[in-house]
């Protein structure tokens, strides 16, 4: 997901149910090789993913080693 279609879907949220959202943790499932949670980890203060498949989940951490959050 690019982050202008989130911010799109963020801005929708708000619109619809009135309120405002100080959103500062992202969650993905299926983490593939991190390429979402390095964008996201760019907009959010804490990034949570998860992927079962141990070969994914090595490849994504070598390939994000350097994000922090």
């Amino acid at each position: 997901m690019k982050i202008d279609t989130l911010n799109v879907i963020l801005e929708r949220m708000k619109k619809e149910t009135g309120e405002s959202f100080d959103l500062n943790l992202f969650v993905e499932t299926g983490t593939f090789i991190a390429s979402t949670t390095k964008m996201m980890s760019n907009v959010f203060e804490n990034v949570i993913t998860m992927e079962i498949d141990e070969t994914l989940y090595n490849r994504a951490v070598e390939l994000n080693s350097n994000i922090k959050n």
